[in-house]
């Protein structure tokens, strides 16, 4: 059983309500394999841009070693990491 399975306790309705937030930040970003624009978006006001770029190909304890942009490919995965970044304190 994969720890992301954790955060699989995903809502959609709850996902669009948040990244709408951060919807006008429409931050751009120079990453081979891509991650769903309002992800970025979000990371990018929540960790800053810099900080943003290094996280997403991190590979994350909670997320069983995978990296955002591994998750970002299979549904189950971008849920998975909605659901983390929905849960990332903002210290802003």
């Amino acid at each position: 059983m994969y720890r992301y399975h954790t955060f699989l306790k995903y809502n959609e309705e709850n996902w669009l309500r948040f990244a709408k937030y951060f919807e006008k930040n429409n931050f751009t970003y120079d990453v081979n394999e891509k991650i769903p624009q309002d992800v970025f978006n979000s990371l990018a006001w929540l960790l800053g841009v810099c900080e943003n770029t290094q996280w997403i190909t991190r590979e994350l304890e909670q997320l069983d070693l995978k990296t955002p942009i591994e998750l970002a490919k299979t549904d189950k995965g971008l849920k998975a990491l909605k659901a983390l970044i929905m849960r990332m304190p903002n210290y802003k």
